[in-house]
């Protein structure tokens, strides 16, 4: 279905939430294009723009019945003053006069899910208590590795939680326990159980991995690992590699990891005592995995710089996938590799 109107709406100052558009917005005159294929709702849909910042619902009058409209764009045409001002308060809004186009971007009620509502997302990160040697960092070796602290953040938030271990003098301990890292599953499958999408870079392969090991909930970790976001992941299932974390936040523009710090140097440091330094590591993670997800969500691809120094990106038309989603994804061309890295390394510890 495809449309083209004309017609004044509103524009202005609107609440962080968004606003609605009430069906009953006068002026509209519509111009038919195109249309086919009806099949919607009678209801309406509301969509979020992330052009502009709001919501609509919208069922605009002259159209055939069971005619829903979804996510409107448009650019301002011209501005007429003397409209009387909408809303409560003084953020309320000032309708402006603008022409708008509808295409691809209209969705039926009971269709796909519009892909620019961004989700509340949960970003979690751990780090490990035994130490790894090698330059390769092998962890799969030494095994277990124990957990020393962990990260949570949500997007609604503006605080990590800290998680690690306590000693009886309340410092913090060489690890975290069965029962504290039990506890740290528990949250995240509390916090997507009430709508939050766990985040994590590598998390997939790494971080649910140690903690179905260490927390004994291997079928809660699965769980979570299988419905969650991984960043890394998904980049990984449409390239064929991977892309770091700290090279990611520099495409996007974005603070990277505290100077100096690694993951690989953090169990040397909590086994010195310098607990700060890597409590401090590990939130700052969860929060440059929340900036880059939003901010790709927001620009709709990802940018890295690469060793070379160049950078490259990858359009995010449909935001960011599930570690299930990123698996239906066709396997992509690695034949120009000499060592491709098979998908069953992230996954073997699920035994799918």
């Amino acid at each position: 279905m495809r449309l083209d109107f004309e017609g004044t709406t509103t524009r202005g100052a609107w609440p962080s939430r968004g606003a609605w558009l009430a069906e009953k917005t006068a002026g509209w005159r519509w111009r038919p294009n195109r249309v086919s294929g009806l099949d919607c709702s009678a209801n309406g849909s509301r969509r979020q723009s992330a052009a502009h910042g709001y919501l609509m619902n919208v069922v605009p009058r002259g159209l055939p019945a069971g005619c829903a409209l979804g996510l409107l764009r448009g650019t301002p045409d011209d501005k007429r003053a003397g409209y009387p001002r909408i809303g409560r308060g003084p953020k309320c809004a000032r309708p402006s006069h603008r022409r708008f186009r509808l295409g691809s971007r209209i969705h039926a009620v009971g269709g796909r899910k519009d892909s620019r509502v961004t989700p509340r997302y949960l970003a979690f990160d751990i780090e490990t208590a035994k130490d790894v040697p090698g330059d390769d960092f092998n962890w799969r070796l030494p095994r277990p590795l124990g957990i020393s602290c962990a990260a949570t953040l949500t997007s609604d938030s503006d605080q990590p939680l800290l998680w690690y271990g306590k000693a009886k003098d309340g410092s913090p301990a060489e690890k975290m326990s069965r029962d504290e890292t039990l506890g740290l599953v528990e949250y995240l499958s509390k916090k997507a159980g009430e709508g939050y999408r766990i985040l994590t870079w590598n998390g997939l392969q790494f971080d649910f991995d140690i903690l179905a090991e260490e927390s004994g909930a291997a079928a809660s970790c699965k769980k979570c690992a299988i419905d969650h976001v991984d960043m890394m992941f998904h980049v990984f299932c449409v390239l064929g590699y991977p892309v770091g974390l700290e090279k990611a936040a520099q495409g996007m523009g974005l603070p990277g990891k505290p100077l100096g710090m690694s993951g690989q140097l953090a169990p040397k440091l909590w086994t010195a005592g310098r607990f700060k330094e890597v409590l401090e590591y590990v939130a700052q993670d969860v929060r440059v995995a929340m900036q880059i997800a939003l901010s790709c969500e927001q620009r709709r691809r990802l940018e890295w710089n690469t060793r070379q120094g160049t950078k490259k990106s990858m359009p995010l038309t449909g935001g960011w996938h599930t570690v299930k989603e990123s698996l239906q994804l066709p396997e992509p061309d690695t034949t120009w590799m000499s060592s491709p890295i098979p998908r069953r390394s992230f996954t073997a510890w699920l035994g799918t």
